[in-house]
């Protein structure tokens, strides 16, 4: 046995060296070799060989490549080759070729033995330019093959010979290899083993390192079948001389690794939701170890091989604790020491910067990148010349589609390989196959081909051998197909996929998580390949014409469907019952109806994966039903459902990522859900939990599905066009496929002709049965369509008078089928006239008539004109003889038969457009991020494309067609684009003033789509309402869509790219005429919002009623008593003043709408608001601000509205010097409350961009106060060779002159240059050699501007006296990366208003979370962002702010009045900017680190604190900078205290105090305090008074009412306890002293003394001298008394005070301890002592 295993091996290998090249010539040529006989015999039926002769010679082989030759021998095909993959990829060719004979996935077997198999009669030879040819992906095994038998293997592997393949992965037996691994070598159960090991469908992400034990566990049956299949697999496929690419070993093991085994091992991170792997520590033995082990298992179970596949770190494993290079290096070594000529096979995909290290860590030609998605985008230069192989990814999670990129693979193959020599192959790599075959057959004869062949021919010749026979319309519909559905211009992860397989929404974007539903291609190629091919069934058939049928029309129908969603959307959206319910109906039945069509062919039915994956069962001894629903639910319906567990379905995203299109899926699955769906949606009630459906489904044994076939696809394909599809004939005699039970709108692209005078008929091919047919023309163009120009016939008599040019019209079907589309009514032309154009401005523009170099023609065609506006200017309209604008159309086509002459009229465009950066213009075009058509849609009216283009513009920057609008009106737009805006993120803009910029309130009309990502397919096919103001001005203003790429710099904080930055993707400018009302009519709707407070009525009108164009409408309200009206549009807003006359509104409706009548209580004089009452003001929109509160006190908590009227203000003064204000709630609904006077502040890095903006929050004008302050980092780079602009005024950054301006020059020599107007007026040199200063710019009121800059060292600075400086807008940069503006902050000092200024009581402070101005944090008050600290509560129950590392800006007089705290605690290297005004009215200290007090001293004007804590003592750098002004902070905790041993005893020391209420404590204080607080008391809670002192002097005790110098024993009353003390001193003295009874300390560090010492009592009522001396260290600010053989044993203080206890009250115990260095210890520590001896009540006690 082992000799025979000796001699296949090396059978193998020579075969795999002569298949590589390595090896030139065979010994002797072979005929018939065996293998290939019997792969003859299994595809084509027994007896097949005997009718080809196949002969085996090495020689044909040319420089060590593959070969075959296809000729005749014997009166046979007889194919030659230079391996047995020549030979079988040779007879794929001659099937193909010459036999018209198509073996693919749907049909892997025919009869052979019986078809006619042509003679060669020349001899063709192809040579393959592919060393490597490969094939699979890890996720196939479980997408696709996870429920095969050794019966689908065969026929598999089969396949892959005919094609070539030589080196296709294999992981069949990985999880025996790991099973053996784990309980043979490491000790694991079998049970521990299984919880790692994945199941049947879940063995690809288990060995990619991603996922353990989902889907198992497995049972012992299992791993025999499984062993056993991986063996059969690979002797087939070593037979067939194919080297198998084998999993090798990359490091993972079990996540449990280290608890079980001690091994060291790094997690990777989570993997949707998924526990991964861990890896072994690649620098240790253990790696070393237990890589060896694996492969002699793997040795063991699958043999050896050239190839290995390892790919760690997948798909976003955390490496930051890795040694990611060593741990390449030791899979590399581990694979070498296991097989010196393995070489390492590795998937490009998704890889991080550490994934890069495999390249410079594996050895040249040890290494094998597949570039795995190459047909979407490839990355061979990336590869440091590692051999490469060029793959396609045609499909991801195996979802059904029909799906490709097939004439660019064809081409790119060639192209990549002539420009990358290190691209050394061809491969497959899809997630999932068994679909659409065209494109595996395609990419593997590429490497037979010496150039690229022409995609049409070959598809064409495709066609005949997939059917047996030439057929047109077969050629034709897969013609459609190319260009459509198989032409993915973009980096999809395909198929695009079916809606009604998503989870239910009427707004489907995707169904799964990295998917997305948007077309790409036009959906009627689809529609028109499938009805081609329906028509080829006359002449074809056969299984493959079965399969493509209904392949092609499961597209189209699917594509149908995602069309019927939207309009089921668009119905439900204008609540249009009737035509809600007809497409919810027709989409729930489609559901049904593509079921039946599905299960016409055994391909697309769901129990043929079903079966299989029963069958497993069967090939293994022992096994039951319960395995065979184990491998069904568990398994097989579980992947393509919920995927995972709940947390990876619904929080991964994974569920319906392997959604599958099949016959029986969809009918008990699909429509199943959406049936739920539309029933809840339509009852109200709540939708099912989708994860429970989808589970309980899946789990589902009662459930059984066949894999027979039902019915022929041909008959069921055509029902269903006959069901969904009207067909249309267009002019040119094409057909169009109307989409049926929903309207379609193609008014831009189905024109028809009508002469006027003469009949006009619909080209409507067929009606459908049982469904009647109308027509609608607008004859008169007055924009409708009127009752009586609406005819119940599709042929209709157009008037002689009808109007001239297109029109609009519509076809409407009883079904609820319409379509929308334009009629060009005409004159029919019998005499020739003269028509002529002209510019109105030639200054402005100029104009052309097509086909003539005059601009007047005589004749009697149409005339077209056209008209080109000069720079700086737009084309606005046609205008006629008279004046009467005709079209905005550009061109204009003129029909009528009269003479006439139109002017072209032109407007100043004054918007500009943005700079462009063409440099990746290619990107635009190749990946489709452009817009192909743009629609636009108004009061009702069909969408009118305004701007379309079929290929990329060269020019980024496009302006459409001038739209009209009345002000007040909302306009559609609506645009798709050419399949990669996907890429792009939205910035909408609209220049509501009419200023010529967009920077304006309310201007960023619109932002979509996420960042870095492309994920964004909402933008291939978009709608954007864009709502106009109603006081917009008349005339021009401009639309801007700016869709810039998600990877693009720039976005500002609200996630839009400014509007003129410059561009390097598309933007997009709409011109829009506002005009003051509708053009067309309105249906007006006039309602009351509750008719128990008031009443309406339309002046005689119904309520609802169609008002004529410029008709008056008055709409009347009737309020009851004490009540008054607001009324509102159908968007909420308030109707302009203008309209409103006493109760009712006179006006001329913009656009058709609703107006409500809002009727609310007429308001008081004053507000009331609980316990307080406010004076107030209204707006013109009834919004409320409170001006002034006239009484009240307490809590005070403001409501949003008051009597429906929103409180949108609170005025600065309304609630300033309020004592007895204690909490303050506002609402979401505040505006208007406080204002930090900063209108930019933020963080500006250098770009490398000239001009760059920073845009204002309002403008600098030059007769107020305001400042610029940053901080410069200087990385010493420079923008050019001179410098760079640090900050300049304007637009410009680098202008030579700043008329009436400013610039700040960073030159490159370091200096700074201040230039006003032309002249350099300040050069600044202390900038030079410095890597950070800082910079400031003041401006008074007066004029005068300074500019002071500060290096950290010294200072400098310049005033230019009244100088008059233009309003300055915005500032802008040119500043190279490495030089950054931090802290850049822009403000108007005055501005600042603190509005709780002197609300001396107030603790509390709540912000609704929804305030879109202002935040709270602990009480504190910020802007939204919580960037400006604009007001704290001066009664705040804290001693310190803890300052949020965010907070940029402290506005004036913040903090003015705080009573309770003390100090400011910052972690930020870089001080917030604090206005000049910020700390006035307090007296606080700066807690900071050393290395940043001089920074904040100076920017911040306050001393500083330095806070010690624990048993910390202040480090001498720190006491080094203090001055008398700041202090130290000794801050104890608990039994630490903290020390400030080289303090200098000037410097102010705060000692924090923690006792219990019933104890004494004994202190030495060296002067009487400046201050105290207790953390948590109001300030007016603390004084000394309510402590209870005992002084001591001279042997004496006394009552004290106030701290001196001197020693007291002091206790906290009761209110206290818990809290800590603080006790301010303004010095300290230098050492511990002895004073006469007494050893005390007033020095900031231990004292060390000596003595007999005095300890209380349990009721602190005695003092008891200790019987022995002992030495200890007392700690700062604290006395012990001391005794000898002549004092008193014990002093009696009731007896000398009259005074008991503290708390004579109190039932608690006192306790006295202290420690061996004589260090009091609060009594509240008793219980958590640590061990050793401590004195406690006076005696020695061991704690152990």
């Amino acid at each position: 046995m082992k000799h025979n295993l000796l001699c296949l091996r090396t059978f193998c290998l020579i075969a795999a060296l002569v298949c590589l090249g390595t090896i030139q010539t065979w010994a002797a040529n072979e005929k018939n070799p065996e293998a290939v006989t019997a792969m003859l015999n299994r595809i084509g039926g027994e007896g097949a060989a005997s009718r080809f002769e196949t002969v085996l010679d090495a020689s044909l082989a040319s420089g060590g490549k593959d070969a075959f030759t296809i000729t005749s021998q014997s009166g046979k095909p007889c194919i030659k080759g230079s391996s047995v993959l020549a030979i079988t990829t040779g007879i794929n060719w001659y099937l193909n070729h010459y036999a018209h004979i198509n073996l693919a996935w749907n049909n892997l077997t025919t009869d052979l033995t019986q078809v006619t198999l042509p003679t060669p009669t020349t001899e063709e030879k192809r040579t393959c330019s592919a060393d490597y040819r490969y094939y699979l992906n890890y996720c196939t095994f479980s997408y696709s093959m996870a429920t095969w038998t050794w019966e689908r293997w065969q026929q598999e592997i089969d396949w892959m010979a005919l094609h070539g393949i030589n080196m296709p992965l294999q992981i069949i037996g990985v999880d025996v290899v790991w099973k053996k691994l784990l309980t043979e070598d490491l000790g694991y159960s079998s049970a521990d083993a299984n919880k790692f090991i994945a199941g049947p469908c879940f063995q690809g992400w288990f060995g990619m390192n991603n996922l353990e034990g989902w889907g198992g566990p497995n049972p012992d049956w299992w791993y025999t079948r499984q062993e056993q299949l991986a063996q059969k697999i690979l002797a087939r496929e070593r037979e067939l001389g194919m080297q198998p690419v084998l999993p090798g070993y990359s490091g993972m093991v079990p996540s449990d690794i280290e608890s079980k085994k001690g091994y060291k091992a790094y997690a990777q991170g989570g993997w949707n939701y998924f526990t991964r792997p861990y890896i072994l520590d690649p620098n240790s033995q253990t790696f070393t170890t237990v890589a060896e082990k694996y492969y002699q298992r793997l040795k063991e179970v699958m043999g050896e091989s050239e190839y290995y596949s390892m790919d760690p770190f997948h798909e976003g494993a955390q490496t930051g604790d890795i040694d990611v290079a060593s741990a390449y290096a030791k899979i590399a070594q581990a694979m070498t020491k296991a097989n010196s000529e393995g070489k390492w096979v590795i998937q490009y995909w998704q890889w991080s910067n550490d994934q890069y290290k495999v390249l410079s860590n594996v050895d040249k030609g040890k290494l094998i990148v597949l570039d795995l998605y190459s047909d979407a985008h490839s990355h061979f230069g990336e590869y440091q010349g590692h051999d490469a192989v060029y793959c396609a990814l045609p499909n991801f999670g195996a979802r059904t589609g029909f799906f490709g990129r097939l004439t660019k693979v064809i081409n790119d193959y060639f192209d990549q390989k002539a420009n990358h020599s290190n691209m050394k192959g061809v491969g497959a790599t899809p997630e999932g196959i068994e679909q659409v075959p065209v494109l595996y057959d395609a990419l593997y004869e590429l490497p037979w081909y010496t150039s690229a062949p022409d995609a049409k021919t070959w598809l064409a010749n495709y066609t005949t051998a997939r059917y047996g026979a030439t057929n047109a319309e077969a050629q034709e519909a897969w013609e459609k197909a190319r260009n459509s559905a198989l032409n993915c211009p973009s980096s999809l992860q395909g198929p695009q996929e079916a809606v009604l397989c998503a989870r239910p929404s009427l707004t489907v974007d995707r169904v799964s998580s990295w998917g997305g539903t948007d077309i790409f291609y036009n959906a009627q190629d689809m529609v028109d390949a499938a009805y081609k091919l329906l028509q080829a069934k006359a002449t074809i058939n056969g299984e493959n014409f079965s399969y493509d049928l209904t392949d092609f029309t499961r597209q189209a129908l699917t594509d149908y469907a995602n069309f019927l969603l939207k309009s089921i959307n668009d119905a439900a959206t204008r609540g249009d019952k009737t035509a809600y319910a007809t497409r919810r109906d027709a989409f729930l039945q489609l559901l049904l109806d593509m079921d039946q069509l599905l299960n016409t062919n055994k391909n697309f039915m769901l129990g043929r994966w079903t079966t299989m994956a029963r069958a497993i069962a069967d090939e293994a001894t022992g096994t039951t039903e319960s395995d065979k629903q184990w491998l069904e639910l568990n398994n097989a319906r579980t992947l393509i459902t919920t995927w995972g567990d709940y947390n990876a379905s619904e929080l991964g995203g994974l569920r319906d990522y392997s959604y599958r299109e099949w016959g029986g899926m969809l009918k008990d699955f699909y429509y199943d859900r959406w049936k739920a769906f539309f029933d809840n949606r339509d009852k109200g009630t709540a939708l099912p939990n989708w994860y429970e459906h989808d589970w309980n489904w899946a789990h589902n044994a009662k459930l059984s599905y066949s894999n027979q076939p039902v019915g022929s696809t041909a008959e069921v394909a055509t029902t269903l066009f006959d069901k969904y599809f009207a067909i249309l004939t267009q002019t040119d005699g094409t057909p169009y496929y109307l989409y049926r039970y929903m309207n379609t709108d193609l008014t831009s692209t189905f024109a028809q002709k009508a002469l006027r005078g003469e009949t006009y008929t619909f080209p409507l091919q067929n009606v459908p049965e049982g469904t009647t047919a109308s027509l609608g023309i607008d004859l008169n163009n007055d924009g409708t369509i009127s009752a009586d120009e609406t005819f119940s016939t599709l042929s209709v008599a157009i008037p002689a008078k009808a109007a001239i040019g297109k029109v609009a019209a519509k076809l409407t079907l009883s079904d609820g089928t319409s379509l929308d589309f334009k009629v060009t009514l005409k004159d029919d032309i019998q005499t020739a006239r003269t028509v002529s154009v002209a510019s109105a401005d030639s200054q402005q523009g100029s104009v052309s008539i097509e086909g003539s170099d005059a601009l007047s023609v005589t004749g009697k065609d149409e005339v077209t004109m056209k008209a080109a506006p000069m720079g700086g200017y737009d084309f606005l309209n046609w205008t006629d003889a008279q004046g009467n604008v005709i079209s905005t159309d550009n061109p204009y086509t003129y029909y009528g038969a009269a003479a006439a002459s139109f002017r072209a009229n032109f407007i100043v465009n004054k918007w500009g457009t943005p700079a462009e950066d063409r440099s990746e213009i290619g990107v635009v075009s190749d990946y489709g991020q452009y817009i192909k058509q743009l629609g636009m849609s108004q009061n009702g009216s069909s969408e009118q494309t305004i701007y379309s283009t079929d290929v990329c513009p060269q020019s980024l920057c496009q302006t459409s067609q001038v739209v009209k609008a009345p002000k007040g009106s909302q306009i559609t737009l609506h645009w798709t684009s050419a399949g990669g805006l996907n890429y792009c993120n939205l910035s909408a803009y609209a220049d509501w003033n009419c200023d010529g910029d967009f920077d304006d309130a309310d201007e960023l009309v619109a932002t979509a789509g996420k960042k870095e990502t492309n994920d964004n397919p909402e933008l291939n096919d978009y709608t954007l309402k864009v709502l106009l103001p109603y006081d917009v001005p008349e005339g021009i203003t401009h639309i801007r869509l700016r869709l810039d790429g998600a990877w693009a710099k720039g976005y500002d904080s609200k996630g839009a790219m400014p509007a003129k930055a410059q561009a390097m993707r598309m933007v997009y400018d709409i011109p829009v005429e506002v005009t003051s009302q509708a053009s067309t009519p309105c249906t007006i709707t006039v309602k009351s919002a509750d008719l128990t407070k008031g009443t309406v009525d339309a002046n005689g009108q119904p309520e609802t009623f169609t008002y004529g164009t410029g008709n008056e409408i008055v709409l009347r309200s009737y309020p009851i008593a004490g009540y008054s009206v607001k009324w509102t549009d159908q968007y909420g807003r308030a109707v302009p003043k203008s309209w409103i006359d006493g109760n009712f509104l006179r006006f001329r409706a913009p656009e058709s709408g609703t107006y409500t009548a809002n009727f609310q209580k007429e308001l008081p004089g004053e507000l009331t608001i609980g316990n307080w009452t406010f004076q107030y003001e209204a707006n013109d929109d009834d919004e409320l601000t409170l001006t002034r509160a006239t009484s009240g006190s307490g809590a005070l908590d403001i409501p949003a509205s008051y009597e429906s009227h929103p409180i949108v203000g609170i005025a600065s003064e309304a609630l300033q010097g309020n004592t007895s204000l204690t909490s303050l709630s506002v609402p979401a609904s505040i505006k208007q409350f406080a204002a930090s006077g900063a209108i930019y502040t933020g963080n500006y890095s250098g770009k490398g961009v000239q001009n760059d903006a920073i845009k204002l929050g309002s403008a600098l004008t030059t007769d107020d106060d305001w400042t610029i302050t940053f901080n410069v980092e200087n990385g010493g780079q420079s923008f050019n060779q001179w410098g760079s602009s640090l900050l300049a005024t304007g637009t410009e950054a680098l202008a030579s002159i700043y008329d009436k301006g400013f610039q700040l020059y960073l030159a490159a020599s370091g200096n700074i240059v201040l230039k006003l107007g032309s002249d350099e007026k300040k050069v600044f040199t202390l900038t030079q050699g410095k890597k950070a200063f800082s910079v400031s710019v003041a401006h008074n009121a007066q004029g005068d501007l300074s500019v002071s800059i500060d290096n950290g060292t010294d200072t400098d600075s310049y005033t230019e006296k009244s100088y008059a400086l233009n309003t300055v807008e915005q500032l802008c940069t040119a500043l190279p990366e490495g030089v950054n503006l931090n802290s850049l902050v822009v403000s108007h000092p005055d501005a600042a208003v603190n509005p709780l200024k002197g609300c001396t009581h107030l603790q509390k402070l709540t912000i609704d979370k929804e305030n879109s101005a202002f935040s709270a944090t602990d009480n504190v008050l910020y802007d939204k962002e919580g960037t400006s600290l604009l007001a704290y509560p001066a009664g705040r129950l804290s001693s310190v702010l803890s300052l949020p590392s965010k907070v940029k800006t402290i506005s004036n007089e913040a903090f003015s009045q705080c009573r309770n705290l003390r100090y400011i605690s910052s972690t930020n290297a870089t001080p917030a900017v604090a206005m000049a005004k910020a700390f006035d009215g307090c007296h606080l200290y700066a807690q900071v680190s050393e290395a940043n007090i001089e920074t904040y001293r100076k920017a911040w004007g306050i001393p500083v604190l330095a806070l010690v804590s624990g048993s910390n003592d202040l480090a001498d750098a720190t006491a080094q900078k203090l001055t008398s002004e700041d202090a130290v902070y000794l801050k104890s905790s608990g039994t630490d205290t903290p020390t400030a041993s080289t303090l200098s005893q000037d410097i102010p020391v705060w000692i924090s105090i923690e006792m219990p209420t019933n104890a004494y404590g004994s202190f030495y204080f060296p002067a009487a305090p400046t201050g105290m607080f207790v953390e948590g008391i109001d300030a007016d809670e603390v004084s000394e008074s309510k402590l209870i002192l005992l002084r001591y002097e001279n042997g004496t005790f006394t009552k004290a009412s106030e701290i001196q110098s001197g020693i007291y024993l002091m206790s906290i009353p009761e209110e206290w306890s818990g809290k800590s003390l603080t006790l301010q001193f303004p010095q300290s003295e230098a050492e511990g002293k002895q004073l006469n009874g007494a050893v005390v300390n007033g020095s900031t560090k231990e004292a060390n003394f000596t003595a007999r010492i005095y300890t209380f009592n349990e009721d602190y009522t005695l003092l008891k001298l200790l019987n022995e001396k002992s030495t200890f260290s007392i700690s700062p600010f604290t006395a012990m008394l001391t005794g000898d053989d002549h004092s008193a044993p014990t002093i009696n203080i009731a007896t000398l005070t009259g005074i008991h206890s503290p708390n004579a009250s109190t039932s608690i115990q006192p306790v006295s301890i202290y420690d061996l260095n004589g260090r009091q210890i609060s009594s509240s520590k008793l219980k958590s002592l640590q061990r050793g001896v401590y004195i406690i009540n006076g005696n020695k006690v061991v704690v152990k």
